[in-house]
């Protein structure tokens, strides 16, 4: 009897390290990243007749002309992440950087922004050099479709972004920088 009970334990634990990697990727869910364009960004890419550049780590960037002085990069993720049968893409924007950490009357001022944006959140980041980088992301359906829909998304974004990074030069007398 130890020994049945023995192999049982053994046996289920065989079972359980072999479906490990499967409960793994359901909570964490993110799609490795590629490093090319995913053709379904594009093909709506395309669609809209706007210029891009694929980068060494297969994100995808825009420039937008936001007035005659004023740019706004946008940047398209090529990883993306699952939520049940739901994948998503990050679309985003950078607003500041920041050698330490972000300033409590900037980071106010994001979180007040966040409750009158209808699409997308502020947010932040330590890169790998340590500095401090706020962004403006939009979360889309990684099988969005509808060119006309991302437009909508992605000019959103861009303005959403700008319009902070123009309150932020103020505060902090830098130009545009993104």
């Amino acid at each position: 009897m130890k020994t049945a009970l023995k192999n049982l334990k053994n046996l289920a634990f065989i079972a359980l390290c072999l479906l490990m990697p499967l409960f793994v990727n359901a909570q964490v869910g993110d799609e490795p990243a590629k490093k090319e364009l995913d053709p379904r960004v594009k093909s709506l890419l395309d669609e809209l007749g706007w210029k891009y550049t694929t980068k060494d780590n297969g994100n995808t960037e825009l420039v937008f002309k936001v007035d005659s002085n004023r740019t706004q990069a946008v940047y398209f993720g090529t990883r993306t992440h699952k939520l049940g049968d739901f994948e998503i893409r990050d679309i985003w924007s950078y607003a500041l950087e920041v050698d330490d950490d972000l300033p409590q009357d900037v980071a106010n001022e994001l979180l007040a922004n966040n409750e009158t944006v209808k699409l997308g959140a502020w947010s932040i980041f330590k890169s790998e050099g340590g500095k401090t980088k706020v962004i403006f992301t939009v979360k889309v359906s990684a099988n969005l479709s509808k060119a006309e829909q991302l437009k909508t998304a992605v000019n959103a974004l861009f303005q959403t972004a700008d319009e902070m990074e123009r309150k932020l030069e103020q505060l902090s007398g830098e130009t545009d920088k993104y």
